[in-house]
């Protein structure tokens, strides 16, 4: 796929973007409807990047994440609903445009292998038991979706599939897309998710639910 040089950006507060991954995105101010138009007509890509925390300037990241509009279904309203698929990490150079919305030089961003490749076991094995746990928290993760995520054998594309289905936090996620070493990449994600499934023992814990021995156990 021909990556453009220049693409506008969503600057947005909880949405990242991992390639691959396909991301629902709900359009209602009127500059991102502008935007929408124009993509459109377009090359129906765009660049999401998470908002900076605390910027007043509504300031994104540097290193985002670039899709292609996959769906886009118009309301009554005029507000949008679409589906964005994941096609690269990128990082942001410099903005040729920043109103009525921002448009931006970007740079594709390889990922680093590693050598060798990391195993997929104790991603996997950690994958299960937080979706158990969540599942005994009344947060169950469909099992198509599960399914789908324990048949992916390259290891790269697993990491950023967990990260979007499964991290709940931006800040990790963020940080997640930021790291192109997949071998960091990969403990950097099974950490986020053990500390995610800590959490989900002690709410359980909190409710009665659990014996207290049990917290934090692998």
């Amino acid at each position: 796929m021909q990556l453009p040089e220049q693409v506008a950006v969503l600057a947005l507060p909880n949405a990242i973007l991992f390639p691959r991954a396909f991301l629902p995105l709900h359009i209602f101010e009127d500059r991102y409807r502008q935007l929408l138009a124009e993509c459109l007509r377009d090359s129906r890509m765009v660049t999401v990047a998470l908002r900076r925390a605390g910027s007043t300037a509504e300031t994104p990241h540097t290193i985002a994440g670039l899709g292609v509009i996959r769906t886009s279904i118009r309301q009554p309203d005029g507000t949008s609903n679409l589906v964005v698929e994941g096609v690269a990490r990128v990082r942001i150079l410099e903005y040729t445009q920043l109103l009525p919305y921002r448009i931006a030089r970007i740079q594709p961003l390889e990922s680093i292998p590693a050598v060798p490749p990391p195993a997929r076991a104790e991603l996997l094995a950690t994958v299960k038991k937080l979706t158990a746990a969540r599942a005994r928290a009344g947060v169950e993760l469909p099992a198509a979706a599960l399914q789908s995520l324990l048949t992916v054998e390259d290891v790269e594309h697993l990491t950023d599939l967990v990260g979007h289905t499964l991290l709940d936090d931006s800040r990790q996620k963020q940080f997640l897309l930021e790291t192109l070493d997949v071998e960091a990449r990969l403990a950097r994600l099974v950490a986020g998710l053990r500390q995610q499934l800590r959490q989900v023992e002690l709410w359980r814990k909190l409710q009665g639910d659990i014996p207290s021995d049990h917290v934090g156990q692998n």
